[in-house]
């Protein structure tokens, strides 16, 4: 094992919200862009008289709360279409642009055919290869709160003595308190004893949270109390590629059936659910040294604490891998839409994001990796996205 660096964390941009007034900002300039929200896109349109068919426009359906992942959900919309002049760009991420493509008559015929869907084109590769990759805890308890946090509540009210911090002290870093983080106190970037490349394979972060995971208003659990510390290991470089997602009906309300098939359900060819299983394994035990090692690292304030999960009656090796399998998520889906070459029998977009066997619809999203890049997956999107603005605009110009 590796371990590549070992640093304080710093405060990372909130990209996402860069997107976002990337947008407003771009409807303000006057340019001719329409942003239209509560539309849920319910199938491509083709001119099947062309060869191969033509990709014309979508149809909607408006209003809130129409999707029926939601627990909102039970409003019907109204219905409505919009004409391309040009081209479709789906953008619809690893779950919902392989439900558009597939309600619009693109995807695995035997599927489509058992929903009663038209075909427009086979495509095999469509709504398979889903990858992920795992995130596993090592949540401890103080017997204290930490001093970092006196006053937090993190909801940036009045009342919020951290908010007021950073709102009102002049200093850049430290001194503008909790605000001016990411909540990470550190944080590792390892390779394990199970990589099969030089890359690390393992980031292990840590911070005074309480962080078991994803699920509504998981934020506010995470830090609903000052005693909790977490360190979570994230596995890069995941060796599962047997992730489907699949149409539940022909209902576009419908959400898919997302089937993950995690370690041994998954790819096990080569031994390589085993060894990525073994990997965070090594992270739990990392985690657990580091957390041994707390006293040493001043900054950090805690005091003695308590290990709840796993908890100290699971030790073996064994024991570990079974809290693993049980208790490990991801939030990186990708993968299902993939560009491959023509020889590719999954490929489902050419080089250029075009959908194979239509003309005039493209997919730039997640899902068009034919494997999951690097450790997080947001830069990767962002890069395809300036590329797939480049060809576009190449192909146009």
């Amino acid at each position: 094992m590796v371990i590549s660096c070992f640093l304080l964390s710093l405060a990372v941009a909130d990209n996402h919200g860069k997107v976002r007034e990337r947008i407003l900002d771009t409807i303000a300039a006057g340019h001719p862009l329409t942003l239209k929200t509560d539309t849920f896109v319910t199938r491509v349109l083709f001119d099947e008289s062309a060869s191969p068919p033509q990709a014309t426009g979508v149809e909607y359906l408006h209003g809130e709360y129409l999707y029926k992942a939601s627990p909102l959900s039970g409003n019907s919309g109204v219905s409505g279409s919009v004409r391309a002049r040009k081209e479709i760009i789906l953008s619809g991420g690893a779950f919902n642009t392989v439900s558009m493509l597939k309600l619009s008559g693109i995807g695995p015929r035997h599927e489509l055919s058992s929903l009663n869907i038209s075909m427009i084109h086979d495509l095999p590769g469509v709504g398979t290869n889903l990858q992920d990759r795992y995130e596993i805890p090592v949540t401890v308890a103080h017997t204290t709160d930490f001093r970092l946090l006196h006053g937090c509540t993190f909801d940036a009210k009045p009342h919020d003595a951290c908010f007021k911090q950073w709102q009102q002290n002049p200093y850049i870093l430290g001194q503008k308190g909790p605000y001016a983080t990411n909540g990470l106190a550190a944080a590792m970037a390892l390779r394990s004893s199970y990589a099969s490349t030089p890359d690390a394979d393992l980031f292990i972060f840590g911070g005074p949270i309480d962080f078991i995971g994803y699920y509504p208003q998981w934020g506010d659990g995470a830090v609903a109390d000052h005693k909790h510390f977490s360190w979570y290991a994230l596995k890069a470089h995941t060796r599962n590629s047997a992730g489907t997602v699949k149409l539940r009906s022909a209902d576009p309300l419908e959400p898919p059936v997302v089937e993950f098939n995690y370690f041994d359900t998954g790819t096990t060819a080569e031994g390589g659910d085993v060894r990525d299983l073994k990997a965070l394994v090594q992270a739990v035990n990392i985690s657990r040294q580091a957390l041994a090692r707390y006293g040493e690292f001043g900054v950090l304030g805690g005091s003695e604490f308590v290990e709840e999960r796993p908890g100290w009656g699971v030790e073996s090796e064994e024991e570990i891998e079974e809290y693993v399998k049980d208790n490990a998520w991801g939030h990186h889906a990708s993968c299902t839409n993939p560009i491959g070459a023509d020889d590719d029998p999954i490929a489902v977009l050419d080089s250029q994001f075009r959908v194979r066997g239509v003309a005039g619809l493209r997919v730039v999203d997640a899902s068009v990796f034919p494997r999951i890049p690097g450790v997080f997956i947001q830069a990767p999107i962002y890069i395809i996205s300036e590329k797939a603005a480049s060809v576009i605009v190449e192909a146009w110009s």
